[in-house]
This record gives C-alpha cells, structure tokens and sequence, in this order.
C-alpha cells in the first residue's frame, strides 16, 4: 500500500500524483502483468545496484554497519569489486568482509 513515508518524500506535487496512477494501475492488473511489473522492478534494483557497485575502486576507504554483535561500525579499505557486492579488510581487525554496496559508505 502507498505510504504516508513515501508521499512526504515528493516534493512535486506531479509526482505523487504520478505516483497513485501507477499504484491504481497495478491493484487493476492480472496475474501475469503483475509478474512483468515484478520483474522490471528486480531488473532496474540490480541496475541501480550494479551502478553504485561501480563508484568503489580498489583502495577506497569505506565504512559498514556490521551490527553491535559484529563490532559496530566497520572502517575498511577496498580489496575487489564485486557485480553486487565489495570484498573489504576491516583496518583494525584486518578482517574480510563482503559486503552489499548498499551498505557502504565512502569517507
């Protein structure tokens, strides 16, 4: 369902109603529409992860949430870039990690 989240995210007044449009549109469709829709969807997540994968070089330094049993926040430095994830060596622990890039931050 359309979140109050999302709606106060857009700032355009266009886009949210954009936004519903396409949301009527999907509560309308059949069983394989809705399929096509999921796939597009999946395609253009891994596009958009593929993209931000594509700003780490090997040697950037980065930061990671790994949680507060695994240590907290993790500084690390690039080993290898991945299609989806990046290969990282904690710089304290010197401990490897792969990790989504989504999760990273560069600083």
């Amino acid at each position: 369902m359309y979140s109050k989240q999302r709606e106060t995210s857009m700032t355009n007044i266009t886009d949210i109603n954009t936004m519903q449009s396409v949301l009527e549109s999907i509560r309308n469709m059949n069983p394989s529409d809705l399929s096509a829709v999921a796939e597009a969807v999946k395609a253009q997540r891994s596009y958009h992860a593929q993209m931000k994968t594509m700003t780490f070089r090997v040697g950037d330094t980065i930061t990671f949430n790994a949680g507060p049993k695994r240590g907290g926040i993790i500084e690390a430095v690039v080993k290898r870039v991945n299609t989806k994830s990046v290969t990282v060596i904690a710089t304290k622990s010197k401990m490897e990690w792969r990790v989504h890039s989504s999760f990273l931050k560069r600083t």
